[in-house]
């Protein structure tokens, strides 16, 4: 009987653990999961993660822009095809499934540049 319940505590604990080990895996520094639609509603831009380079940007004030990206370390860059141009952006949190990525907003003065983004989950 005693070893039993002590089974059923362990496996209990083993489920347990294992669902949080899942959550903190899957967020933006995952490339199965940063793909798809992430959108910061306030400012009406989207960010669409195609593939693992390739990312396309709509809203305010951009219409339709594409893309190649790469992630190192805390950062996200980013080049428009056929340009050596490249801009750099912190990665300054990541949650399960928001990021907030500075330097992505012309700002002026004491105005934030940082963009909070949200994935879209379907």
């Amino acid at each position: 009987m005693k070893k039993t319940v002590i089974i059923l505590i362990f496996l209990t604990f083993c489920m347990v653990s294992c669902d949080k080990e899942v959550y903190k895996k899957d967020n933006f520094y995952k490339k199965y999961y940063r793909l798809g639609l992430w959108v910061n509603s306030p400012m009406g831009d989207t960010l669409q993660f195609v593939d693992d380079n390739t990312l396309i940007r709509k809203g305010r004030p951009f219409k339709h822009q594409e893309y190649l990206y790469r992630i190192e370390d805390e950062y996200l860059y980013l080049t428009t095809p056929n340009s050596s141009h490249e801009t750099k952006h912190q990665i300054s949190i990541v949650d399960k499934d928001k990021v907030k990525l500075s330097n992505m907003y012309m700002s002026v003065g004491f105005h934030g540049n940082s963009g909070v983004f949200t994935k879209v989950l379907r």
